[in-house]
């Protein structure tokens, strides 16, 4: 504005009351500033162009704080020698304006202000890229950091979320270890309390077991006695009998003896008439068959007489006899067998004992409680069959199989207890339950009321190999004698089973001749 440079317009900024900043001996050559440096920033540039004041310089990571405060000194007292330059030029063109000027200081000055120009804008220029590159690095640094922070922040919170879950578990851990404890504590004295109840209890059941026993044994004892007091009286009543049948049809007294006499020498019995008195026991007649025997032959006669009454007197005995089809494990069962032919067997033979009415003969099937029904069916038709006489009596004979026997084996009782080894033929296998509810437990026994003992002694008289059996078993043969004899107790009839051995052991025919031989002795004995 003051002569030199006529483009630069600009006020000098760093001018204030005085006109002059810098000495006058100033030199006004273009000076080259080694400390000016290249890469400057932006503060300085915008301590030039606006008024809101240097934004601060960003440090170089390998220089010092010192070479960051030495950078914009050095800019500034570059300006400030422009500036000094650039006025005492002016003023010495004011002075000498009698100064021939050759352009060359006028081009020399637009040169010199052209330069400064070029480069400032050239470090203008500079100073942008290198905010941008430190903006981009700063915004990278940034996004580093925050990156860095929030993996930390992650790594710290899972380590406390997994600290927390550790503690948890250890806290769970001695929670259910203490419970662990408490409880297997608990069971403990539970198993031990257990222990001695099961102990207390077994002892009992064995006692229980010593005095069921002592009583079964002294219920068989009574039975026994009842069965030979029972014979005893059958006995007694029997020669009863046979004495008042002899009183009334045969003169036993000597008042009937004399009554049946007649002297042929006094029909009237006069006193003094002639003729030898004879003995009141000779020539005595018969009033039954009317025949003159001696005292001798009377008695024969008597006997055979008292024999032939007896036997047109016997009471007639109803006999059912009933066996059993096949079964598991078994081909043949020999009581289907011999109860399907018995009725033909003897009516060949020809050899029905005398008194015996062979009512029903029926094969059962191998069955417990699925067959019972057509088991009382059975048994009631065995009543209600014919006509029933005042002096009959019903028996009944059940016949079985024993697959291992050797011989025949009558049994003398049978237990309230079904537990079957194989379910029966209707797949029923009940275990240690009672046949009969209600009478008594599966302790509970019945006998038979017919005289085993002295069937047996017949039977072996005739050459049979005959035992006498307590235990028929837990199987369908027990289970339906059961029924039988308490069906029997109730009815007033008598009940008998007898187990045969296969016809492998002893042959069909010799069992025929068997059967019919039990029928006799059962006839001749219940």
């Amino acid at each position: 504005m003051f002569g030199g440079n006529n483009n630069n317009s600009a006020v000098p900024p760093f001018l204030d009351n005085k006109h002059f900043l810098c000495p006058s001996k100033a030199s006004n050559q273009p000076q080259l500033y080694g400390n000016l440096p290249i890469d400057f920033h932006v503060g300085s540039v915008n301590f030039l162009q606006n008024k809101h004041g240097s934004l601060g310089l960003e440090t170089n990571g390998c220089g010092r704080d010192t070479e960051a405060i030495s950078r914009p000194q050095n800019l500034q007292n570059c300006l400030n020698n422009n500036i000094c330059h650039d006025e005492a030029d002016r003023f010495r063109s004011i002075l000498n304006q009698n100064h021939v000027s050759t352009g060359l200081r006028l081009s020399y000055d637009d040169y010199e202000h052209n330069s400064s120009i070029t480069s400032g804008s050239g470090s203008m220029m500079a100073s942008s890229s290198i905010i941008t590159s430190l903006s981009n690095d700063i915004k990278t640094e940034f996004d580093r950091q925050n990156e860095e922070l929030e993996n930390y922040i992650r790594i710290q919170e899972e380590h406390i979320a997994k600290g927390a879950r550790d503690m948890m578990q250890r806290h769970t851990t001695s929670l259910w270890t203490a419970l662990e404890n408490l409880v297997g504590k608990k069971l403990q004295e539970k198993d031990l309390e257990f222990e001695s109840i099961t102990r207390k209890n077994q002892e009992l059941v064995e006692s229980m077991k010593k005095v069921t026993a002592d009583a079964q044994s002294w219920c068989y004892t009574a039975k026994y006695n009842e069965s030979v007091c029972n014979i005893l009286k059958t006995n007694l009543q029997q020669a009863m009998q046979d004495s008042n049948q002899g009183k009334e049809g045969f003169g036993e007294s000597d008042m009937d003896d004399a009554a049946s006499f007649v002297d042929p020498n006094n029909y009237l019995g006069l006193p003094g008439v002639s003729g030898k008195p004879k003995s009141v026991k000779n020539n005595i007649v018969c009033k039954l068959c009317k025949k003159k025997e001696s005292g001798r032959e009377y008695q024969k006669l008597r006997k055979l007489n008292q024999k032939e009454m007896g036997s047109e007197r016997r009471k007639s005995v109803i006999i059912n006899v009933t066996g059993f089809k096949k079964f598991q494990g078994v081909a043949e069962n020999p009581t289907e067998s011999i109860v399907n032919n018995l009725r033909n067997y003897m009516a060949t033979a020809g050899v029905l004992p005398a008194g015996i009415n062979l009512r029903i003969c029926m094969v059962l099937e191998t069955a417990g409680d699925g067959a019972i029904s057509t088991f009382y069916k059975v048994m009631e038709s065995g009543i209600s069959t014919g006509t029933r006489l005042d002096n009959e009596k019903i028996v009944w004979l059940h016949l079985g199989l024993n697959n291992g026997a050797l011989n025949f084996a009558i049994e003398r009782q049978a237990v309230n207890e079904a537990s079957f080894c194989c379910p029966d033929e209707l797949g029923w296998q009940p275990q240690q339950l009672p046949i009969i509810l209600g009478d008594g437990g599966i302790y509970q026994t019945r006998r038979t009321s017919c005289p085993v003992e002295i069937i047996q002694e017949l039977l072996r008289r005739k050459g049979f190999d005959v035992t006498i059996s307590n235990d028929a078993g837990r199987f369908v043969c027990n289970f339906v004698y059961y029924h039988s004899l308490w069906y029997a107790e109730q009815k007033g009839h008598k009940s008998m089973f007898v187990h045969l051995p296969p016809f492998s052991r002893i042959d069909e025919g010799t069992q025929m001749r068997f059967i019919l031989a039990l029928l006799e002795a059962i006839a001749s004995t219940c």
